[in-house]
């Protein structure tokens, strides 16, 4: 869960694809 959530957190300073890829990941 720290991994998902360092993604969740730095998701929007790499792209917010990531941070919605990250966030649907961590929901499944």
């Amino acid at each position: 869960m720290s991994l998902n959530y360092a993604l969740v957190v730095n998701g929007p300073a790499y792209g917010t694809q990531s941070a919605r890829s990250a966030y649907q990941f961590a929901l499944a």
